[in-house]
């Protein structure tokens, strides 16, 4: 793969990440953004959050590790979470 288009998978994947927070939070996507905690400013609560895990593995096909999961704070933690797990497939 080349660099270009790693940059491009990993813009995706930004971009799908934050579509799925969105809609199982029903935050506008706007509101979105990697500095924001994930559980105190953007409200997700355990099973949003599992829902989110759930989604991003079926949609991105992609294993994400629970111990890992349970380390993220920020929404820019859980894009990087997500990258690494697309690296690792």
């Amino acid at each position: 793969m080349t660099k270009v288009n790693a940059q491009v998978q990993k813009e995706d994947a930004r971009g799908r990440v934050t579509s799925i927070i969105s809609r199982v939070t029903r935050i506008p996507i706007t509101e979105i953004t990697g500095e924001k905690l994930i559980r105190e400013d953007l409200g997700v609560d355990s099973m949003q959050a599992i829902e989110t895990l759930a989604i991003l593995e079926k949609e991105l096909n992609i294993v994400i590790d629970p111990e890992n999961a349970f380390a993220v704070a920020k929404v820019d933690d859980l894009f990087k979470l997500v990258e690494a797990s697309m690296t690792a497939r």
